[in-house]
């Protein structure tokens, strides 16, 4: 058996966005308020920047945390409010899980690119998981695994079809109006983009959701696989992301020593750091 096809699954989306549209707006209208303020401030300049980009960071989150609401408002068929009450429980499972995959696709990319490639796709279903089937950590991402697996090359591609899709409507609004309006006219073409696309996107992946589900019954509601892959690829991540930050702040602690000795230029900096980054 095969997924949905590509037109099937565009049009059963459309209808839902079309049937939701005003709860599902209304879900994610304030993290894109905080972003279009954040965007403002930014523009601005000056001291007022600092607090644009406070104001984008805080929206990006938001964003991410309403993507749950919108996922379950499209299932269980609730408002607003009810959605937000159901997944506030999930905001901490959400950063762990999160932060799970992320290591896990670096560890990935770190062993010659192409696992990092494979799960990245692989765990494209956990907040559904999270969410529709409260399983968190390491059991989300297994799940959502076992969901994927044997129908890899099909999410991918209706993935890039959607990507490419969003990215060609992106480009045609965002230059009109940033010929018109600059950095500003841009960001506004991109938050009302945003407001659109978000809801749009989660229930895309949701019928994605649910078509695995119901070709894959013997997943559903059982244990996900174990997988030793997921965890060395999470391990190999953790030590990558700790090594990193450690050139980090090795080379910012030779800058900050450089300024106060007042030795710092470009051509000493430069021989620093290459010395730096060969003793890693």
């Amino acid at each position: 058996m095969s997924l949905d096809s590509v037109n099937s699954l565009f049009n059963d989306s459309f209808r839902i966005y079309q049937e939701r549209f005003a709860t599902l707006t209304e879900i994610v209208l304030l993290p894109v308020l905080f972003l279009f303020l954040g965007y403002v401030l930014v523009w601005l300049g000056s001291i007022f920047a600092l607090l644009g980009l406070l104001a984008t960071a805080i929206g990006w989150v938001m964003l991410i945390f309403c993507s749950l609401a919108i996922i379950y408002s499209v299932d269980k068929n609730t408002s607003v409010d009810a959605s937000y009450r159901a997944i506030k429980k999930y905001f901490w499972p959400l950063i762990w899980i999160s932060v799970l995959a992320t290591c896990s696709v670096i560890g990935g990319m770190m062993m010659l690119f192409i696992p990092g490639i494979w799960l990245l796709v692989a765990f494209m279903l956990r907040s559904y998981v999270l969410v529709l089937e409260d399983r968190k950590g390491m059991d989300a991402l297994r799940q959502s695994k076992d969901y994927i697996e044997g129908y890899w090359w099909p999410v991918l591609g209706r993935t890039f079809l959607f990507l490419t899709m969003t990215i060609i409507i992106s480009v045609l609004l965002q230059l009109p109006f940033g010929l018109l309006f600059g950095f500003i006219g841009k960001e506004m073409a991109s938050t009302i983009l945003i407001l659109f696309t978000v809801p749009f996107a989660s229930i895309f992946y949701y019928k994605i959701y649910e078509n695995l589900k119901n070709l894959k019954p013997e997943v559903h509601g059982t244990q996900p696989s174990g997988n030793t892959f997921v965890k060395v690829s999470a391990i190999i991540g953790i030590v990558g992301a700790l090594l990193i930050v450690g050139l980090f702040v090795s080379l910012l602690r030779l800058a900050i020593r450089d300024y106060k000795n007042g030795n710092l230029n470009v051509d000493n900096w430069n021989s620093t750091s290459s010395n730096q980054l060969n003793n890693y």
